[in-house]
Order: structure tokens, then C-alpha cells, then sequence
């Protein structure tokens, strides 16, 4: 393994922020052509590349999930945790999740910072429907949160059939 160093300086325009980035990996061929990957990128394969484009089981589950009346806007992203999970959709395309999520229910019940606000990406770790609270994040109202998530995405899996 190389001990070469590279610094990368992450520039955006006022007001736009760069969230997290924890692992990059950068490949340079002979010919000096750079090929930079995400941390997230790196251990999927191009077949298993979700599409976003979510199929009908998809739509009649968000319809159940809507017709029980369980959700706040933020809380929409129960849905969108587990369709990443299953590897239906891509990660971190809020707006293009909010825009689907809400054409299916036929009003705007979400956006998308409710969806990238959501402590189900903040305080909860694991795959549904084994999550749980990361540890230090554990307050009176994540127990509640948490049971009412696993809630949401029960009836989700159940509508969905998986």
C-alpha cells in the first residue's frame, strides 16, 4: 500500500453544504486518469445499482402507509429508509423521493428537508426491522420514535409483500 497523502478541498457556494464525507477512494491509471468513489459507491456493484424508478407494489404500499394516517412529514422517511435498505431506490435523492411519495398519496404530505431531517438517519442504526438507537442518542422521546418508525415500516413491508 502506498503511504502517498492526498488533501482534497471541498468547495461549495455559500449556503450549500458538504454533509460528510468519510471514505474516498481515488484510483490513478498509468495515464494519470483519476477515478474518485464514495464510500457508498465502492463495495456496490453496477447490476445492483437501484434505478429509482419504484414499481406499482411500491406505490399500493406508500397508499396504505397514507390510509392509516400514521405520518408526519418527517416520518416519510421511514419509507424512504426502507427503500434504500432494500435497495429499490438510491440513497440521499430526497427531493425525488418526496415528489414520488407525494404524487402517489395525491397531496404533498412530505419535502425534502423533512426527509433529510428525519432522525430515522440520525439516531437510528441497523436494517429494519431490527434498528435501533445509536448508542449516546438514547432520550425519552427517541424509545417512542423508534417504536412508532417500526410501526410505520410494518405496515410499509407488510402492504409491499416483502
Amino acid at each position: 500500500m502506498s503511504d502517498k497523502h492526498f488533501t482534497f478541498n471541498f468547495n461549495a457556494p455559500v449556503g450549500q453544504s458538504i454533509a460528510n464525507v468519510e471514505k474516498m477512494e481515488v484510483h490513478m491509471d498509468k495515464d494519470r486518469q483519476i477515478q474518485v468513489m464514495n464510500a457508498e459507491q465502492v463495495n456496490v456493484p453496477d447490476d445492483q445499482e437501484p434505478e429509482n424508478e419504484p414499481d406499482d407494489k411500491v406505490a399500493a404500499a406508500i397508499k396504505a402507509v397514507y390510509k392509516e394516517n400514521v405520518c408526519k412529514q418527517a416520518d416519510w422517511a421511514v419509507i424512504v429508509r426502507i427503500l434504500e435498505e432494500k435497495r429499490k431506490i438510491k440513497k440521499s435523492t430526497f427531493l425525488a423521493d418526496a415528489l414520488y411519495i407525494n404524487k402517489v398519496c395525491g397531496v404533498a404530505v412530505t419535502n425534502e428537508d423533512s426527509l433529510a431531517r428525519s432522525s430515522i438517519f440520525t439516531k437510528v442504526i441497523g436494517l429494519y426491522p431490527y434498528w435501533r438507537i445509536k448508542d449516546g442518542e438514547e432520550t425519552r422521546e427517541t424509545d417512542g420514535l423508534l417504536r412508532k418508525y417500526k410501526a410505520i415500516g410494518e405496515i410499509f413491508v407488510k402492504a409491499l409483500g416483502e
